[in-house]
């Protein structure tokens, strides 16, 4: 099979998103690699479906070659690969896998989520809209004034990041780096123990999976001891228990979720990001081979707060942050910078600020599990224009329920906002003045609740009316505006000690939540300038949202005051993890 490495790699190539995850059904599976691995593999075909006639061909075949790839594990010499009952066994599973590849285009049909970014959905479907609901005003405002056609209902925002080089052309679209067919060569032989096919995992790509899926690991350290079990994002759980061998097991279980932890239907967030905000680096450009990011610490926070906010200069003092992040399995290198002066370096010719690095994060799968806690702080001073949180979130959830009233046949917000399921979600609506807890906040709640502030924003882009021909361009320039104004606010604050008002956008707001309620005030569709105010303050409200990662103890008090231990973790360090463990 592909190894985690490859697993990983092809997230930061865009081939998936974390919404990938996301929509996992629950399930019992005894070979528990098995649901992540069909997942990926449903979601490649996505990928290239314009592109291949059978999609599903390629990675049949090359799932079909692994047999001859496999090994007994040497620990039970019982289990030989001359076995025929075992070699059925293996065989089995792994044909299930392939029948699940070969009826991904009839599932396709059914598969909405997807569909909702494809014109020719929203053209075949138009009529079925209006007559399951008459009601449904969701077709309003759909038709952007160069077209004549029926715009998708969501536009994705989930983008590569634009190269340094000016001669790489820029896609608005996007075209993957990663072909599966390097799969050929970075396959990891399967182990047979007890009759299950085990994958390996090495201590590298157990952290960052830890962090792609928002799973703070606990490993089981005593031979024979009970199993351990971590409870991440997407419903998914990771399970240790070392044997009386000393071979350290995992296993995935997908469990099911509270109403409120249910996913929508947008984006998720990027392994490049993931790992990286995590990491306390704040990625802002992507060539082939490096990812250029910028390592935000204590100092890079009070750097910023006094309007140092260029990246200039390239980071040559590591930290364990950065050599961890270094050691992870990537796509590409990557290249640390700070925040200083400007000066002649070539990124500082360039003008790219942190700013600018911020307002790309809704935009390019940026809104994590997990981010450090200095970076957290960073963007909420960069975002926030020195105004304190007031109830945004509360807004929020009133702007959530506004747009899905809009287009209420489109479920786009998944469970959580049927007519069924009124009684869970009526307690986080802004109609009873209820406030979602900031320090309550656990990880799997945290990230379900951005997954719904991303799904809202990709609906908004689609429909704003005065959009060009690629609204997400038009939206991330226009957000990149509203968090340099935002930055420079907070900065004159910051410099006044006056945080209690601030004048932005010609008008003066004593909160964030007073900001986002004049939002509330206006008609759906919104203009691009609004879009880009709401996509500015999902950025703010996710800072109290995104799990919190420390790496040191003065950091985990810190983090405690802001958040209860459900919502911090500190990271195993990778060397005090077993080298190899086997994922059953």
């Amino acid at each position: 099979m592909p190894t985690f490495s490859e697993f990983i790699k092809a997230g930061d190539s865009y081939a998936y998103s974390s919404s990938m995850f996301d929509w996992i059904p629950q399930n019992n599976e005894v070979v528990s690699w098995k649901p992540l691995y069909r997942s990926l593999f449903d979601e490649l075909v996505w990928m290239r479906k314009e592109q291949v006639t059978d999609p599903s061909r390629p990675i049949s075949r090359l799932i079909i070659t692994t047999p001859k790839h496999m090994k007994t594990s040497k620990r039970k010499p019982a289990l030989q690969q001359r076995s025929p009952q075992l070699r059925f066994v293996v065989f089995r599973v792994l044909a299930r896998i392939i029948g699940s590849i070969n009826r991904v285009r009839d599932e396709a049909q059914s598969m909405e989520r997807h569909m909702l970014y494809y014109r020719d959905y929203t053209e075949g479907n138009q009529q079925s809209l209006k007559s399951k609901n008459a009601a449904d005003i969701s077709e309003k405002g759909l038709e952007h004034a160069q077209s004549g056609n029926a715009a998708p209902k969501l536009v994705k925002n989930f983008r590569t990041l634009r190269s340094l080089n000016p001669n790489n052309s820029t896609d608005p679209n996007f075209e993957t780096l990663y072909s599966e067919s390097i799969w050929a060569d970075n396959l990891r032989k399967i182990s047979l123990r007890e009759e299950r096919p085990y994958i390996e995992i090495s201590a590298e790509e157990l952290a960052a999976l830890s962090f792609v899926l928002g799973i703070p690991i606990a490993l089981a350290d005593n031979s024979g001891s009970v199993d351990l079990e971590s409870f991440g994002a997407f419903g998914i759980s990771l399970r240790s228990h070392r044997s009386l061998d000393g071979v350290h097991h995992l296993h995935f279980g997908y469990r099911q979720r509270d109403i409120s932890q249910r996913p929508s239907k947008g984006s998720g967030y990027s392994t490049i990001f993931a790992k990286n905000l995590a990491c306390g680096s704040l990625p802002f450009s992507q060539d082939k081979n490096v990812i250029h990011t910028i390592l935000v610490d204590e100092t890079a926070v009070k750097s910023l707060k006094r309007g140092l906010n260029t990246i200039n200069a390239t980071a040559t003092a590591l930290t364990p942050q950065t050599e961890l992040l270094s050691r992870l399995p990537s796509l590409a290198a990557s290249r640390f910078y700070r925040v200083s002066r400007p000066n002649n370096h070539p990124i500082s010719l360039a003008l790219i600020s942190f700013p600018a690095a911020v307002a790309t994060l809704p935009f390019a799968g940026g809104l994590t599990a997990m981010a450090s806690l200095h970076l957290i702080s960073a963007i909420r001073f960069t975002a926030s224009g020195g105004l304190v949180l007031g109830k945004l979130l509360q807004r929020l959830e009133d702007l959530i329920h506004k747009v899905h009233r809009h287009a209420p046949s489109l479920e786009l917000f998944g469970e959580y906002l049927l007519d069924g399921n009124r009684r869970h979600w009526i307690k986080t609506a802004g109609y009873l003045d209820y406030l979602p807890s900031v320090y309550d906040t656990d990880i799997p709640t945290g990230v379900a609740r951005v997954g719904r502030y991303v799904t809202l924003l990709e609906r908004i882009v689609a429909l704003a009316p005065d959009a060009g021909i690629d609204p997400v361009a038009d939206v991330s320039q226009a957000c990149r505006l509203e968090v340099e104004r935002a930055y420079d606010a907070a900065v004159s604050n910051y410099a006044k000690n006056a945080r209690d008002s601030v004048q932005m956008n010609e008008s003066i707001f004593k909160d964030i939540g007073e900001e986002m309620a004049d939002i509330l005030k206006k008609p759906i569709p919104f203009d691009v300038k609004t879009c880009a105010r709401i996509a500015r303050l999902i950025i703010v409200a996710w800072t109290y949202q995104v799990g919190i990662v420390t790496w040191t103890e003065d950091e985990k008090r810190e983090a405690l005051k802001q958040r209860s231990e459900a919502g911090v973790y500190c990271p195993i360090p990778i060397d005090s993890m077993p080298a190899i463990s086997l994922v059953s």
